[in-house]
């Protein structure tokens, strides 16, 4: 409820490093943006290289997440 007198609700960053986690990490963002948190929520994922398709299926599951790839695994 926003109006006068009432705050927005904050803005949390959530931030999610990946690596070959497709199905783990797209079910526990899944879970997290569709629950209550009582604050809006902002996912940001950086995949570190994956090869088991882990940017595609968050992409595809998890569309209000930002997916950043790394060409390389930096560790």
């Amino acid at each position: 409820m926003t109006g006068p007198g009432v705050p927005p609700a904050p803005r949390v960053d959530v931030g999610v490093v990946t690596v070959n986690s497709a199905e783990l990490a797209a079910r526990c963002l899944r879970r997290l943006l569709d629950s209550d948190q009582g604050c809006q929520v902002r996912v940001l994922v950086h995949d570190n290289a994956s090869s088991d398709g882990t940017p595609e299926v968050l992409t595809r599951d998890v569309p209000e997440a930002e997916v950043e790839v790394a060409s390389t695994n930096q560790g």
